[in-house]
């Protein structure tokens, strides 16, 4: 079903949102590591407390804001009993900001405003192109590579109207020139044809069609020219479905990605439970409770699996949307 209007006018606010969000957290981040590398070369005194201030004030647009994301993830985690990339990201923004500015208030030296932003700003990034990624390979006119070719269609005044896929309708006379693609299902008119049925079949020999044979589409011309008047619209047609199809079960049933899921579960399970266990022992392991959090957090932050929960269904989208550009159908 191609999607609505509204729908589509819905996906590009949300993107718009999210690239709003982006430009906050890009731009409140590197200001705040701008204040913080002249105390990290050795500044001291007032300006440093001046310079501390400005990065939590600085941080506070992405805790209220650029963030929204990542709790609504957790949220949503928490409620479903499903563990997500989202939780152990929020856990960790929320804490290194209690943290730190509980060590800002006493004077300590631990803060984590410049680290934290910066990790939050790369990750709001990474969920971006996913999402884009995903929009990508499941736009209509995206599911087949001849989408956005043009068509001569023979009206019947025998004037030549340009169109593409999806302005074409049943019953079109279509004229085609070599090495193009058959737009739909539809009948070989006049003389004899050769065509490629690969990208259909996987055969790579060519086939020779007769006059009122059916040819599908997908198949690509080797003659000179020929005429297919289709008995299909290039949405009902043979090949659509199978993209469809293909789409459907790579993105939402593929075992690769259930792979991806189930892995990110575990490794998402582990690194929660491990960080718990590390601050829970901090008086056995010879650490103060300040010294067990800081850890734990670290741990939280440094082995989040953002790769393998991002990573991996991003690579594998683009993959996908690739060999659908070279006429690869999997």
């Amino acid at each position: 079903l191609l999607p609505t209007e509204d729908g589509s006018s819905r996906q590009e606010e949300e993107d718009r949102r999210l690239l709003r969000r982006i430009a906050v957290a890009g731009a409140c981040s590197g200001n705040i590591m701008l204040f913080t590398v002249p105390i990290y070369a050795g500044l001291a005194g007032g300006w440093k407390d001046l310079f501390n201030l400005i990065g939590l004030v600085l941080f506070l647009p992405i805790l209220l804001y650029a963030a929204v994301p990542f709790y609504r993830g957790a949220w949503a985690s928490l409620r479903t009993g499903r563990i997500n990339v989202d939780l152990p990201l929020t856990v960790a923004m929320l804490g290194g900001f209690v943290a730190s500015t509980w060590n800002f208030a006493r004077g300590s030296d631990f803060l984590y405003f410049d680290s934290t932003a910066g990790f939050l700003f790369l990750i709001l990034i990474s969920r971006w192109f996913l999402r884009k990624s995903h929009r990508q390979w499941t736009k209509p006119e995206d599911r087949l590579p001849w989408a956005q070719e043009i068509y001569r269609v023979q009206t019947s005044s025998n004037l030549i109207q340009g169109k593409i896929l999806s302005q074409l309708k049943e019953d079109d006379l279509v004229r085609l020139d070599a090495r193009e693609v058959v737009p739909a299902d539809g009948v070989l008119e006049g003389a004899h044809a050769v065509f490629s049925t690969a990208l259909n079949s996987g055969e790579p020999f060519p086939r020779t069609f007769q006059n009122g044979q059916k040819v599908l589409g997908g198949y690509q011309l080797l003659s000179e020219s020929a005429f297919i008047r289709l008995s299909k619209s290039p949405q009902e047609s043979e090949m659509a479905k199978a993209w469809k199809i293909a789409q459907k079960e790579a993105l939402y049933k593929g075992r690769r990605l259930n792979l991806f899921d189930r892995a990110s579960q575990i490794l998402l399970g582990s690194v929660l439970a491990l960080g718990l266990v590390v601050f829970a022992s901090s008086p056995w392991l010879g650490l103060g409770w300040e010294d067990g959090f800081q850890r734990a957090l670290a741990l939280w932050i440094v082995a989040c699996p953002c790769a393998l929960a991002f990573g991996g269904p991003l690579a594998y989208a683009m993959a996908l949307r690739k060999a659908s550009q070279k006429g690869i159908l999997i």
